[in-house]
């Protein structure tokens, strides 16, 4: 699945001591924006467990009490339970881990009148096995509807150095500002947003929140050239990728089938092209190594292709961005050997340029194939997890 597209180029790529690059002095452009689209008085209280696919989902069950919001309630109250600690700064698979912490707003109200807030970018956190927050219990009102939004993991609703904000409006519009996404590895941040609107106060249901990916997952794996004999080996030594790493997410989650909108800047300077890469780039630079521990280093035999990311150190997600506009550059660089004898290592970039947009919630896999005096690459879009098609639910005890 996928197209196959040839080098386009060869450039030697001088090595780097800095592999995750900085942002000092990074080129800009005009905005874009980029819409793109994933393939998501009784009073009772809100206990919550955690579901997940190529999504989360958040379980709040919930049951009867007063119309305060405070002090104490009825007999038979239970209040909304879901305490603040350290958000999550990894890919998300199959768990939160513990101490992972969430975003959560609320309002409520009479049809179209849901105005009146019950959370307000509340932190909810992971203890033991519990999701608990502060500021005091909530509890459901009888007669009122429901509406609550998350965004994973947590940010502030204010920031005076331009640094990475969330905020969401009672109508539902999810705002995420100057998200930096240039870290890979141990330090990617899962983006993740959710909604679960239209709750009856009168039955205090679980509230599911179905916690969805917001950017895109890029894996990369080689192979050799299925003519090549049983004697030839690959090496891959590191697999580079410049791309725009910051923008600004909205998502309005009033619409049925929400989609995510990233505005986004190219990062190449006006009237440079992809050929034009070199260190002044670097800040836009993901460097994957084999030296990092951020690539599998075994040597790859003939046969099929081999997952080069290793899990942890190598995860990279990336905004959702189209090629066209963004330009994204990919390169490897590795060796190939035989019969005891081994190449120098050779680098090998590719400009992405009409290639697979990438988009919300995907993951896309790029396979090197590897030739005596050439290489390629095909593109393949697949599932967050093998086999999860981005659409059950796992639940987590």
């Amino acid at each position: 699945m996928g197209h196959r597209h040839s080098l386009l180029w060869d450039i030697p790529i001088a090595p780097r001591s800095d592999p995750n690059g900085l942002h000092a002095g990074k080129p800009r452009k005009e905005k874009n924006n980029i819409e793109t689209k994933t393939n998501s008085n009784d009073m009772k209280r809100i206990p919550v467990t955690l579901l997940w696919a190529s999504s989360l989902l958040l379980l709040l069950p919930a049951a009867s009490c007063t119309d305060t919001l405070g002090g104490d309630p009825d007999t038979d109250a239970r209040a909304i339970t879901f305490t603040p600690a350290a958000e999550t700064r990894a890919a998300v698979e199959n768990d939160f881990p513990a101490g992972s912490s969430f975003s959560v707003w609320g309002w409520y109200g009479t049809d179209s009148q849901i105005t009146n807030n019950v959370f307000d970018s509340e932190t909810v956190t992971k203890s033991g096995e519990a999701w608990t927050y502060g500021g005091g219990n909530r509890y459901w009102i009888a007669g009122m509807t429901y509406n609550f939004y998350g965004v994973y993991p947590v940010y502030p609703q204010t920031s005076n150095d331009n640094g990475t904000t969330a905020t969401v409006d009672n109508k539902g519009k999810i705002t995420v500002t100057n998200f930096d996404c240039s870290a890979f590895g141990e330090g990617t941040v899962d983006l993740m947003t959710a909604t679960a609107p239209g709750l009856s106060g009168d039955v205090a249901p679980v509230v599911a929140m179905e916690f969805k990916h917001t950017l895109t997952r890029i894996t990369f794996s080689a192979k050799l050239a299925d003519r090549l004999d049983e004697g030839y080996s690959l090496q891959v030594n590191e697999v580079a990728l410049w791309a725009s790493n910051e923008g600004t997410m909205t998502q309005d989650m009033s619409q049925a089938d929400s989609q995510p909108v990233w505005t986004t800047e190219p990062y190449l300077q006006d009237g440079d092209d992809e050929g034009d890469i070199n260190e002044e780039y670097n800040a836009y630079l993901y460097r994957l190594t084999t030296a990092d521990g951020a690539l599998q280093s075994a040597s790859i035999p003939t046969g099929s292709a081999v997952l080069l990311n290793v899990k942890g150190k190598g995860d990279l997600l990336a905004i959702p961005q189209e090629m066209n506009y963004t330009r994204p550059v990919l390169a490897i660089n590795y060796t190939l050997s035989y019969g005891g004898s081994t190449t120098s290592p050779v680098w090998k970039v590719y400009p992405l340029r009409g290639n697979t947009d990438w988009t919300p919630g995907a993951s896309l896999n790029y396979t090197f194939t590897i030739d005596e005096d050439n290489a390629y690459f095909t593109v393949s879009v697949g599932d967050w997890i093998d086999g999860n098609k981005g659409n059950e639910n796992v639940e987590f005890d």
